[in-house]
């Protein structure tokens, strides 16, 4: 079986930092796995899931070396758009998460299914099954700037596992 995720060789330097965020990481992730990063602060964690997502090189910018790829595909040949239907990710702080634009709970976490034309219908099957996974179901109405931090979290999770990707960083 293939890896779904390839490092090789990564590194990356954030422009006007003197030293690089991560240096010479290479790993493989075979689909079905876990896989766990660890690490003191500033030890390039962060920046290592920013680069498997794509938000570096696509957002974030900087000097690069290596190859990073998902399911077969470089993420510097790729967009974050197509990538997200492959891997998603769940901010360090889910406040960060939230799109701050849903008046509700079921419209924050339908954002990213509407931004990939999925169906009203699906969108409402999807948002009632993670809701319920999620243990938030009952809050569904509920506007997302009225919610305790733990609620948050899980709104936050939630909005990435529904858009059911393959890969969960």
């Amino acid at each position: 079986m293939s890896p779904i995720v390839e490092v090789k060789d990564f590194s990356f330097k954030y422009r006007d930092i003197k030293r690089r965020a991560v240096k010479h990481v290479d790993f493989q992730v075979e689909e079905g796995s876990f896989f766990t990063i660890i690490g003191a602060n500033g030890a390039g964690k962060s920046t290592l899931c920013n680069a498997l997502v794509g938000l570096i090189p696509h957002y974030f910018v900087g000097a690069r070396a290596g190859r990073i790829l998902i399911d077969g595909t470089d993420v510097a040949d790729s967009t974050i758009a197509e990538l997200s239907k492959t891997i998603g990710l769940v901010f360090q702080n889910p406040f960060n998460q939230l799109s701050y634009t849903a008046g509700t709970v079921a419209e924050e976490l339908a954002y990213g299914l509407g931004n990939h034309g999925v169906s009203r219908a699906q969108m409402i099957d999807r948002v009632e099954a993670v809701a319920k996974l999620m243990r938030i179901d009952h809050i569904l109405d509920k506007n997302p700037l009225e919610l305790s931090g733990g609620q948050v979290q899980r709104v936050a999770f939630g909005s990435t596992f529904i858009m059911e990707p393959r890969i969960l960083v």
